[in-house]
């Protein structure tokens, strides 16, 4: 396997993110922001299949993360996070610092319930 083979591979175990929106969010854009302010209950599923968004909903093998930073090395699993964000009138922003992502789908939920799903990156 090279080494691009590798990243891509890589790349794509962090491909389906997760997030669970279970109060109101100001937006669904995706920008920038320097701090985790507002997130809450931050957890991952370690993913062997890989599982579809309803699925994942679904489960009860979620693990809450020790922190807010993220990094399980070289893993050939599909990684899923979900968090709460706190509510109010203010944009709700996400960034993700991690250059070698080739494509991250969010998936929206209010109180529990699908509220829209965004593809960034390349398709």
């Amino acid at each position: 396997m090279t080494r691009r083979q590798s990243t891509r591979q890589l790349a794509s175990l962090v491909l389906r993110f997760f997030i669970v929106i279970a109060a109101w969010c100001g937006s669904s854009q995706i920008l920038a922001q320097e701090s985790a302010e507002g997130i809450s209950n931050l957890h991952y599923l370690a993913d062997e299949s890989p599982l579809d968004a309803e699925q994942v909903m679904a489960s009860g093998q979620w693990t809450a993360l020790p922190g807010q930073s993220v990094n399980f090395g070289f893993d050939e699993r599909w990684f899923w996070f979900r968090f709460d964000l706190a509510g109010g009138n203010e944009t709700q922003i996400l960034q993700l610092k991690y250059p070698l992502l080739d494509q991250v789908t969010l998936y929206l939920y209010r109180r529990n319930n699908p509220d829209g799903q965004q593809d960034q990156g390349r398709q």
